[in-house]
């Protein structure tokens, strides 16, 4: 079975002691395709989950779910995802959504996800656990930003098909009482590759059972944290080709403290704890300054990654969409450059030196 909805408004529509408050699903062997809609003000009364769109009555095994550009806006479950809930596969595609609601999941809850070039902004003080859960995920090119009063931006109770991973995703001003990302039990590594985690406020960045976290190419940068970077037991951590600089720390130790973190080709502002450092550098960056975490003509941090897989090829960009690999001449994808630190790519020449001796 397989059906298409497409430029369509749903908004006001309710559901009592179901999910779905606008759509519900409950075949397991549907494909649905939603398009260019609007979901707005919709929600699930006295119980059910999926303030806009529902299913939960199938495994992960069964056919999936696809939002393309929509919008999800002010809707409200009474039990878990705000906007969405589906236990089956779910892809979201340059969808929005602002200012769900729920009692343990502001904004969505789906099984398998992917969100690519998604943005997730709530201000909504509803003090539910998260706001984004999913057993596993990828966020692409994805945005949350102005998050406030969550306990978790994202909670994953164990990555399966996809993993655990955050590409090119920027999470600015947002506030967590607890955590970024919250893991438990998948035995697996949790993937932030070319991301931006700026002027936030949050306990730690992440609370990791039985998982690690690789920095690949990373921004963490002005936030503000209570607890470690990372804490409880996982595996161990790393950070390549990354940048932790400008954060405040409020608690007993350092802003950057990991579980035995190994540093290769980064900037960190202390290496308290690490079991394995090479090339692991105490010195700013060069950003630009101001809040603008770019890096100015001539930084420190430019030239000084490793040829790592996300920046190999003619395809590879930075967060702007900007091309990584550009040598002091300027030239882009050239074969003798090596990629800059963090999530920006500077594109200018490096200023040459000039000495002049005098007889």
């Amino acid at each position: 079975t397989e059906w298409r909805v497409r430029n369509c408004v749903f908004r006001g529509n309710h559901a009592i002691k179901t999910s779905g408050g606008a759509m519900a699903c409950f075949t397991s062997d549907a494909l649905d395709h939603v398009f260019d809609c609007l979901f707005e003000e919709n929600s699930t009364l006295e119980s059910g989950n999926g303030g806009a769109y529902g299913v939960d009555n199938t495994n992960g095994d069964d056919a999936g779910v696809g939002f393309r550009n929509c919008v999800f806006r002010n809707n409200v479950a009474a039990s878990s995802g705000g906007a969405v809930y589906s236990s089956r596969p779910s892809f979201f595609t340059d969808c929005a959504f602002k200012d769900n609601a729920a009692a343990t999941c502001k904004e969505v809850y789906a099984f398998n996800a992917k969100y690519v070039r998604c943005v997730f902004e709530n201000g909504e003080d509803t003090g539910t656990s998260y706001l984004v859960g999913s057993a596993s995920f990828l966020f692409l090119d994805s945005v949350f930003r102005n998050c406030a009063n969550c306990e978790n931006l994202v909670y994953s109770d164990g990555g399966r098909d996809l993993g655990m991973t955050f590409e090119r995703t920027a999470m600015t001003n947002n506030t967590c009482s607890s955590y970024v990302l919250r893991t438990a039990n998948s035995k697996q590594t949790v993937t932030w590759r070319g991301c931006l985690v700026k002027d936030n406020e949050f306990s730690c960045l992440g609370w990791v059972h039985n998982c690690g976290y690789r920095f690949e190419g990373c921004t963490i940068a002005n936030n503000a944290w209570t607890g470690s970077l990372t804490t409880y037991q996982g595996l161990p951590n790393e950070i390549v080709n990354s940048i932790f600089w400008g954060n405040t720390y409020k608690g007993d130790g350092n802003a950057v403290k990991m579980l035995t973190p190994s540093i290769t080709s980064s900037v960190v502002e202390t290496l308290e704890g690490a079991v394995a450092c090479e090339n692991a550098w105490v010195r700013a960056p060069g950003f630009v300054g101001n809040g603008d975490v770019h890096l100015r003509d001539g930084a420190f941090a430019r030239e000084k990654g490793l040829m790592l897989d996300y920046c190999k090829g003619d395809f590879c960009v930075d967060l702007d969409g900007l091309p990584r690999r550009v040598n002091r001449r300027g030239v882009a994808c050239a074969a003798d450059a090596l990629p800059d630190l963090g999530v920006y790519e500077a594109q200018a020449p490096i200023p040459a030196t000039c000495l002049i001796y005098l007889k």
